[in-house]
């Protein structure tokens, strides 16, 4: 399923309590942490979740796009089309969008810490039981990973919609 089939159908999929179909009374809020620069998709997927009135995008953090447990400037690039994107919205000091992590991280248990991670730890937090965050990851997930190392009390405060992949020798 492609990024904008999502963005397009999410909205239809808030059920309410007599199993009818119908518009939640309030915009869900998500965080969108994109590898910009790898693939124009996501910079659409940007744009129409800042556009949707069902969402309320509560940041915009970027993420690499490389498999490297090395420091990269993927995720460099990411954040500038990121910052490019909120400028031409007239969004850059209403929507908070941190760095996100410059590489993988070398193993399940170690976090690469970054302004995103650290984000996505305090907007899980600022929802409540029936508010949870989403996030949506277009590119490499390091990110929602980091964070949930480094704060494992939000797993059940944070939907996570992976909306990418690639599955090579037997291993996403």
């Amino acid at each position: 399923m492609t990024i904008h089939r999502l963005l397009l159908t999410l909205p239809f999929l808030v059920c309410c309590g007599n199993g009818s179909f119908c518009r939640a009374q309030a915009p869900s809020r998500v965080i969108v942490d994109a590898d910009t620069a790898n693939e124009i998709d996501d910079l659409y997927a940007i744009v129409r979740a800042i556009a949707a009135p069902e969402f309320r995008v509560e940041g915009l953090t970027s993420a690499h796009f490389t498999r490297s447990t090395v420091s990269n400037d993927t995720v460099r690039q990411s954040q500038a089309i990121n910052e490019q994107i909120l400028d031409a919205m007239g969004l850059r000091n209403s929507i908070p969008h941190p760095v996100g992590a410059d590489r993988s991280m070398p193993d399940p248990t170690t976090a690469v810490d970054s302004p995103a991670a650290r984000l996505i730890i305090e907007r899980a937090h600022a929802g409540g039981p029936d508010d949870k965050l989403t996030v949506f990851a277009l590119g490499a997930c390091t990110n929602l990973a980091s964070a949930l190392v480094l704060d494992p009390s939000i797993e059940s405060k944070v939907i996570f919609a992976f909306i990418d992949g690639d599955y090579r020798n037997g291993q996403w």
